[in-house]
């Protein structure tokens, strides 16, 4: 089994995207630290773009219950930024770990999540402590992969505090509560509700119309003789 804690030299016992359809999915991102955990009102957030200061802004954001999490698109590598532009050298589910180009490059785990609460999404993180909780996950799921590759796994969201010398911090948990087939709207794909039947209009019958009486005789033995209304 791959140790992906070890891939990125942790040690297991250490306490935006674009996709093939060119649909954009919404970052999303958490707050680690006790006191952005505080400030946030929560671990996760989403981006909502910049200010006038050209700041990120992030919006607090509840977490569905389950979230579809792409694991067979999974990356894991290595990111660097530059003039706020990440560059990332990264390896597939499969792939053997690549090695980080610089020392100064920081590791770096990014996959795609789905729910109808929250829509297409998509997670990026360089905190251990998020690869730790993420690598579970992982494991678990490359454990799975001989016997079904084409399923994702649908996980049921949690999150855990713990305490260190340097702090309180927080993770994200993703306990894994089935297997299914991949949503399309997890790659970006638009799925439209089947059309309803339309039900063909009835031809009401026509009525015979009312016998009109000469207008120069207001008699109504004008009837044909094969009429039945009398």
């Amino acid at each position: 089994m791959t140790d992906m804690m070890k891939e990125f030299g942790f040690g297991s016992n250490e306490g935006d995207l674009e996709n093939e359809t060119g649909t954009y999915p919404t970052i999303i991102r958490w707050a680690c630290t006790d006191k952005a955990y505080t400030d946030n009102g929560g671990g996760w957030s989403s981006y909502e773009g910049k200010d006038e200061n050209d700041k990120a802004v992030y919006k607090p954001i509840k977490m569905p219950e389950k979230m579809a999490i792409d694991m067979p698109n999974f990356k894991r590598g290595y990111r660097k930024w530059v003039d706020k532009v990440p560059t990332d050298v990264l390896a597939g589910v499969n792939d053997d770990m690549p090695d980080a180009p610089a020392d100064d490059w920081e590791p770096v785990i990014i996959m795609n999540m789905y729910s109808p609460k929250l829509d297409f999404v998509t997670f990026a993180s360089s905190s251990k402590s998020v690869i730790r909780s993420v690598a579970s996950l992982f494991n678990a799921f490359k454990d799975r992969t001989e016997t079904a590759p084409h399923l994702v796994p649908f996980c049921t969201m949690g999150e855990e505090e713990f305490s260190t010398k340097h702090g309180t911090f927080h993770v994200p948990t993703f306990k894994i509560h089935a297997y299914s087939a991949r949503p399309p709207q997890l790659m970006g794909e638009t799925v439209k509700a089947e059309p309803k039947p339309i039900a063909k209009p009835v031809a009401k019958p026509v009525a015979k119309p009312e016998p009109v009486a000469d207008e120069f005789n207001d008699s109504l033995d004008v009837m044909d003789d094969d009429d039945d209304r009398f």
